[in-house]
Protein backbone atom coordinates (compact mmCIF):
# COMPACT_ATOMS: atom_id res chain seq x y z
CA UNK A 1 0.00 0.00 0.00
CA UNK A 2 2.22 3.28 -0.75
CA UNK A 3 1.26 6.75 0.99
CA UNK A 4 -0.28 9.64 -0.97
CA UNK A 5 0.29 13.58 0.19
CA UNK A 6 -2.25 14.36 3.06
CA UNK A 7 -4.02 11.29 2.70
CA UNK A 8 -4.25 8.86 5.66
CA UNK A 9 -3.60 5.29 5.72
CA UNK A 10 -6.05 2.72 5.04
CA UNK A 11 -7.18 -0.23 2.28
CA UNK A 12 -7.62 0.90 -1.39
CA UNK A 13 -10.81 -0.07 -3.15
CA UNK A 14 -9.29 -3.19 -4.45
CA UNK A 15 -7.75 -4.85 -1.85
CA UNK A 16 -10.98 -4.20 -0.53
CA UNK A 17 -12.49 -6.35 -3.02
CA UNK A 18 -9.97 -8.50 -3.19
CA UNK A 19 -10.51 -9.91 0.59
CA UNK A 20 -14.52 -9.64 -0.23
CA UNK A 21 -14.08 -11.64 -3.33
CA UNK A 22 -11.65 -14.38 -1.18
CA UNK A 23 -14.25 -14.46 1.69
CA UNK A 24 -16.99 -15.42 -1.09
CA UNK A 25 -15.09 -18.21 -2.21
CA UNK A 26 -14.14 -19.56 0.99
CA UNK A 27 -18.16 -19.71 1.78
CA UNK A 28 -18.88 -21.16 -1.51
CA UNK A 29 -17.04 -24.08 -0.41
CA UNK A 30 -18.41 -24.26 3.01
CA UNK A 31 -21.83 -24.07 2.92
CA UNK A 32 -22.46 -26.60 0.67
CA UNK A 33 -20.54 -28.75 2.91
CA UNK A 34 -22.00 -27.56 6.42
CA UNK A 35 -25.83 -28.22 4.69
CA UNK A 36 -24.23 -32.02 3.26
CA UNK A 37 -22.90 -32.64 7.19
CA UNK A 38 -26.35 -31.34 9.07
CA UNK A 39 -28.50 -33.70 6.32
CA UNK A 40 -26.31 -36.62 7.41
CA UNK A 41 -26.75 -35.50 10.79
CA UNK A 42 -30.86 -35.48 10.63
CA UNK A 43 -30.63 -38.73 8.44
CA UNK A 44 -29.03 -40.48 11.48
CA UNK A 45 -30.72 -39.30 14.37
CA UNK A 46 -33.94 -40.48 12.18
CA UNK A 47 -32.49 -43.70 11.81
CA UNK A 48 -32.03 -44.05 15.44
CA UNK A 49 -35.42 -43.13 16.28
CA UNK A 50 -36.57 -45.95 13.99
CA UNK A 51 -34.24 -47.84 15.56
CA UNK A 52 -35.83 -47.14 18.80
CA UNK A 53 -39.02 -47.82 17.80
CA UNK A 54 -38.37 -51.16 16.52
CA UNK A 55 -36.71 -52.51 19.74
CA UNK A 56 -39.84 -51.09 21.53
CA UNK A 57 -42.32 -52.86 19.59
CA UNK A 58 -40.07 -55.98 19.80
CA UNK A 59 -40.17 -55.83 23.25
CA UNK A 60 -43.27 -55.08 24.09
CA UNK A 61 -45.01 -57.73 21.72
CA UNK A 62 -41.96 -60.68 23.27
CA UNK A 63 -43.26 -59.61 26.89
CA UNK A 64 -47.37 -59.38 25.79
CA UNK A 65 -46.96 -63.13 24.12
CA UNK A 66 -45.03 -64.56 27.11
CA UNK A 67 -47.30 -62.57 29.73
CA UNK A 68 -50.54 -63.54 27.93
CA UNK A 69 -48.98 -66.87 26.39
CA UNK A 70 -50.27 -65.98 23.26
CA UNK A 71 -50.04 -68.31 20.30
CA UNK A 72 -50.75 -68.16 16.74
CA UNK A 73 -51.96 -65.22 14.65
CA UNK A 74 -51.87 -61.55 16.51
CA UNK A 75 -51.88 -58.18 14.12
CA UNK A 76 -51.71 -54.73 16.29
CA UNK A 77 -52.67 -51.60 14.65
CA UNK A 78 -51.95 -48.83 16.96
CA UNK A 79 -52.53 -44.76 15.98
CA UNK A 80 -50.07 -43.53 17.73
CA UNK A 81 -52.14 -40.28 18.96
CA UNK A 82 -54.91 -42.94 20.50
CA UNK A 83 -54.73 -45.79 22.57
CA UNK A 84 -56.20 -49.28 20.80
CA UNK A 85 -59.72 -49.47 20.39
CA UNK A 86 -59.94 -53.15 21.24
CA UNK A 87 -61.52 -54.84 24.16
CA UNK A 88 -59.01 -57.55 24.48
CA UNK A 89 -56.82 -57.10 27.40
CA UNK A 90 -53.69 -58.40 25.75
CA UNK A 91 -54.39 -55.21 23.13
CA UNK A 92 -54.18 -52.77 25.45
CA UNK A 93 -51.68 -54.15 27.24
CA UNK A 94 -48.97 -54.70 24.21
CA UNK A 95 -50.10 -50.83 23.40
CA UNK A 96 -49.11 -49.66 26.78
CA UNK A 97 -46.08 -51.39 27.03
CA UNK A 98 -45.46 -50.08 23.76
CA UNK A 99 -45.50 -46.47 24.84
CA UNK A 100 -43.17 -47.17 27.99
CA UNK A 101 -40.71 -48.66 25.70
CA UNK A 102 -40.56 -45.45 23.48
CA UNK A 103 -40.76 -43.25 26.53
CA UNK A 104 -41.38 -40.30 24.48
CA UNK A 105 -45.19 -38.74 23.11
CA UNK A 106 -42.96 -36.51 20.61
CA UNK A 107 -41.51 -39.50 19.07
CA UNK A 108 -44.61 -41.83 19.18
CA UNK A 109 -46.35 -38.51 17.34
CA UNK A 110 -43.74 -39.21 14.46
CA UNK A 111 -45.08 -42.39 13.29
CA UNK A 112 -48.03 -43.31 11.66
CA UNK A 113 -49.87 -46.13 11.84
CA UNK A 114 -47.24 -48.71 13.41
CA UNK A 115 -48.71 -52.20 12.24
CA UNK A 116 -47.08 -55.44 13.25
CA UNK A 117 -48.52 -58.94 12.44
CA UNK A 118 -47.05 -62.02 14.21
CA UNK A 119 -48.93 -65.11 13.27
CA UNK A 120 -46.22 -67.37 15.24
CA UNK A 121 -43.38 -67.85 12.73
CA UNK A 122 -43.32 -64.21 10.92
CA UNK A 123 -42.54 -61.36 12.57
CA UNK A 124 -43.60 -57.86 10.13
CA UNK A 125 -43.29 -54.28 11.62
CA UNK A 126 -44.37 -51.57 9.64
CA UNK A 127 -44.54 -47.92 9.71
CA UNK A 128 -44.28 -44.55 8.44
CA UNK A 129 -42.42 -42.05 10.04
CA UNK A 130 -41.99 -38.07 9.59
CA UNK A 131 -38.86 -36.81 10.38
CA UNK A 132 -38.00 -33.13 12.40
CA UNK A 133 -36.68 -31.91 9.02
CA UNK A 134 -39.92 -32.81 6.89
CA UNK A 135 -38.58 -36.30 5.38
CA UNK A 136 -40.52 -39.15 5.33
CA UNK A 137 -39.36 -42.79 6.20
CA UNK A 138 -41.50 -45.65 5.37
CA UNK A 139 -39.90 -48.99 7.16
CA UNK A 140 -40.65 -52.65 6.84
CA UNK A 141 -39.05 -55.35 8.73
CA UNK A 142 -40.26 -58.92 8.14
CA UNK A 143 -38.37 -61.40 10.80
CA UNK A 144 -35.96 -59.16 11.04
CA UNK A 145 -34.73 -57.85 7.29
CA UNK A 146 -35.49 -54.45 7.25
CA UNK A 147 -35.84 -51.88 4.80
CA UNK A 148 -36.07 -48.44 5.51
CA UNK A 149 -37.07 -45.82 2.26
CA UNK A 150 -36.62 -42.17 2.98
CA UNK A 151 -38.59 -39.75 0.91
CA UNK A 152 -38.31 -36.15 0.98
Amino acid sequence: MSKRNGSKGGFTLVELIVVIVILGVLLAIAIPNVVSYIDKAEDKSARLEIRTIVIAANSALAEVYQEYKLGGMKKYTINMNNSVESSVEHDKAFAKKFKEYVGDDTLLSKVTPLVITYDGTDLIIAFTYKADNGNVYTFKSINGQQTITQWK
